[in-house]
């Protein structure tokens, strides 16, 4: 069965505030720009985007959180 983008946007801030995350805090003072410039926004919009509803944010959200890799 084909996953929603409403499955799809929950599943990806979960990976990357458990998986991801963790993994740049493990680096130390190295890891905080990704922090603080790419992750904790990308987060942050992804949860907002989807209190939104709005379709097309959640889609952008949902990628943006898919291409941040460890």
């Amino acid at each position: 069965m084909p996953e929603t983008l409403g499955d799809a946007l929950p599943a990806a801030i979960h990976r990357v505030r458990e998986e991801v995350l963790p993994a740049y805090e493990g680096i130390g003072a190295a890891g905080q720009p990704a922090i603080q410039l790419v992750i904790n926004p990308a987060i942050r919009e992804g949860v907002d985007a989807l209190a939104s509803g709005d379709v097309a944010r959640m889609a952008r959200a949902y990628q943006a959180l898919a291409d941040i890799k460890v």
